[in-house]
């Protein structure tokens, strides 16, 4: 437990407001829980509670949704927390350049398009992929108690999408839109989309230059290796400065429309809660303001406790 939260239970125990809530004289009575009884309370927790207790949470947010709800969006996200001392599972984080934990945040979008925060995995920094199917087996499973003929689709970056999540999604029948990494097959697929871009960037300013971005969209079917099946693959090329970037998505969304494709996939990034803050954003003021992310245990499994 946090030294800040041993001195507030030291505090908060005499405090005449929470005695008179617990039902205690603010004077005669004993006093509340004392931090090693809370402590021993914390401890006394076991794996299986924090599933049960995570999933009636979740069922409470999915209980918030619009009553007459015909689609739910899925998304899942990473982001850094950084680890101070030697934690249990802290690892060093090339891409975030830090010793941190990698936890994975499920959210969930319905009509009304407020983007509510389902739940929270803490992962060590070198998950990769651990403990996203199984979030999001778990996440479509408690939308479907409430909304069985929703439609659900899963929106996540390039970090997800792999066979594994594709397979889950075909065989959960659920809608998908996930980034892909840039390969040598998918360069090359995409080079007519390219030279549309270059073309229109050298000869066709005043298409783009309010912007100040040139951009090109375009599709095509790929199949991985490693991928059951062909896919639809969306292409999204911008030259900026004269550099060129392309960027993809697997999706079995909106077919007539790579454009649409694309902007559906960019908005995972837009507002959590109707602010005009990043995903980012939210993810530091969580932390800064509200603290949902207590890992300072040495613990992993006590972190993810308290979280």
């Amino acid at each position: 437990m946090r030294l800040r939260r041993r001195q507030r239970f030291r505090t908060l125990a005499a405090d005449p407001a929470l005695k008179i809530a617990c039902g205690r004289a603010p004077e005669s009575d004993a006093d509340l829980a004392s931090q090693p009884t809370i402590s021993r309370l914390e401890n006394g927790v076991e794996s299986k509670d924090i599933y049960c207790i995570a999933v009636q949470i979740a069922r409470r947010i999915v209980a918030q949704l619009p009553r007459k709800t015909r689609r739910v969006i899925i998304d899942i996200d990473a982001y850094e927390d950084p680890c101070h001392g030697q934690q249990e599972f802290e690892f060093f984080n090339a891409h975030y350049d830090s010793h941190c934990y990698l936890p994975l945040a499920i959210f969930l979008t319905a009509d009304d398009g407020v983007q509510r925060l389902l739940g929270a995995i803490l992962r060590p920094s070198n998950a990769s992929q651990a403990g996203v199917r199984t979030a999001v087996r778990i996440a479509v499973q408690i939308v479907r108690e409430r909304f069985s003929k929703a439609r659900i689709i899963l929106r996540a970056d390039g970090g997800f999408g792999n066979a594994k999540v594709l397979a889950l999604c075909d065989k959960l029948r659920i809608s998908y839109c996930l980034g892909l990494a840039t390969n040598r097959r998918l360069q090359v697929l995409s080079t007519r989309i390219q030279m549309r871009a270059c073309w229109r960037y050298t000869f066709a300013k005043t298409e783009w230059s309010v912007d100040g971005v040139c951009r090109q969209f375009g599709s095509f079917a790929y199949k991985a290796g490693s991928w059951s099946r062909k896919h639809r693959i969306v292409s999204k090329v911008e030259i900026t400065r004269g550099e060129l970037n392309p960027r993809y998505i697997v999706t079995d969304l909106y077919k007539n429309s790579p454009k649409k494709r694309t902007i559906f996939t960019a908005s995972a990034a837009m507002p959590r809660t109707g602010s005009k803050s990043s995903s980012s954003t939210f993810f530091r003021d969580g932390q800064t303001v509200i603290a949902f992310s207590p890992t300072s245990f040495a613990c992993c499994f006590m972190s993810q406790r308290a979280s």
